[in-house]
This record gives C-alpha cells, structure tokens and sequence, in this order.
C-alpha cells in the first residue's frame, strides 16, 4: 500500500512539475488592436454646457486656463484577426457636434438593426475645457476621471468606477455597480 501511495504522489509531482514548465499550456492569443483618433476643439463661453454619453469608455475630464473646448476621442477595436477587428471598427460611430450651447459627445455601433461585433470594442475620452463649464456625463461599462472643475458636474455611471479628483460646485451623482474615490 506505501508503495503506491508513493508511486502515486510521484506520478502527481511529476504531472504538476510538467504543466507548471508549460507543458500543457495554451498558445496565448495576440490580439490586433485598430484605433481611429478624433480631435475638435469649440470656443467656449458662459453658459456652454458638455454632454458626454459614453459606453465601454474610459472618460477623463479635466480642466485647463484656456476659454477652449477641447475633445479628443480614440475608438478601438481588438481582435486576433486584423480585418475583423478593421471591420467591426467601421461599425463604431461617434457624435461629436454643438448645437446652440451645448457640446454633445457620444459612442456608438451603427445600424438600424442591433449589430453584433466580434472585436473588442472600447472607447476613449480626453475632454479639456474650463474649469467653470458644466458638464453630464453618461457612462455605462467604463471608468470615469473628473479633475479640477468649479462648476456643475453630474455623473451617471453603470458598472464602473468613479474618480473626483479636487471637484468644487454643484455636484450630483448616481452609480451602479461602481466605486466612487474623491480626492
């Protein structure tokens, strides 16, 4: 009985010994990561107001001593293949408009019809504007940053983190599923 107990714990040893050396192990998976980069600035003045409604976005929002909206939005698609990944990007649209005083910013997958993508789809979101211009933010599956404003700030966020980083004024918030750090 000692005998193949001890046979046994080798055997167990030597398989554990194996597959820890990569014997065993899957190939890992690189991906092609695609990226189109968007870039608009809007002059600001009183009363303009930024509405941003992301989904899977990291958003960061911070302010800046110019009188100067400034958005920058990168849209990304990963996937194994390069041609499915170039493919589903060009399903990825945005919104990036003013429409009397307000800057309407916003991701999305075109068609009429719920499209499915195989890639990895996110998106990305640097807003510089100045630090007394409200801003909404909507923000679903995605990680938002907010620095430095002395306006109106109001956030929605689902399934994802919140960060307030020296955040003054008016400020109303609801979250689910999220964190929320304030410095």
């Amino acid at each position: 009985f000692f005998i193949i107990m001890r046979i046994y714990f080798f055997i167990t040893a030597l398989f554990l010994f194996c597959y820890s050396n990569g014997f065993g192990q899957e190939k890992e998976e690189v991906l092609q990561v695609i990226t189109k980069r968007i870039t608009k600035s809007f002059p600001y003045s009183a009363g303009f107001e930024v509405n941003l409604e992301g989904e899977n976005a990291e958003v960061l929002v911070e302010s800046w001593d110019k009188q100067e909206i400034s958005v920058q939005i990168e849209l990304v698609a990963k996937h194994p293949e390069k041609e499915v990944a170039k493919s589903d990007l060009e399903q990825m649209e945005y919104l990036l408009e003013r429409v009397k005083r307000k800057i309407y910013v916003r991701n999305y997958v075109a068609g009429e019809e719920e499209v499915k993508t195989e890639a990895m789809m996110e998106a990305r979101y640097i807003i510089k504007l100045p630090e007394e211009c409200p801003i909404y933010i909507k923000n679903q599956f995605g990680e938002t940053d907010v620095r430095n404003l002395a306006s109106q700030l109001r956030i929605f966020n689902e399934f994802g983190n919140i960060s307030l980083n020296n955040i003054s004024g008016n400020v109303n918030m609801r979250t689910r599923f999220g964190d929320v750090t304030g410095y």
